[in-house]
């Protein structure tokens, strides 16, 4: 079972990654990027839902300093 500081982690890579490559706003309402990165996993034959994707983006976010867009 993986430890949670460990799945803290890897969510908090997963959103920088969104950030910096997709564009995903933490604090928009409504994103198109988690249906993006699912859209992504299953042209690779991985199927994720928009919601999993939705959690650990939210997840990796709470981590973010509240400065850290200026």
């Amino acid at each position: 079972k993986a430890d949670k500081r460990e799945i803290d982690t890897i969510a908090q890579l997963f959103t920088v990654m969104a950030i910096d490559q997709l564009g995903y706003k933490p604090n928009q309402a409504r994103s198109p990027i988690p249906n993006e990165i699912s859209n992504l996993a299953a042209k690779l034959g991985i199927t994720v839902s928009d919601d999993t994707v939705r959690k650990y983006l939210k997840l990796g976010a709470s981590f973010l300093p509240p400065d850290w867009d200026k």
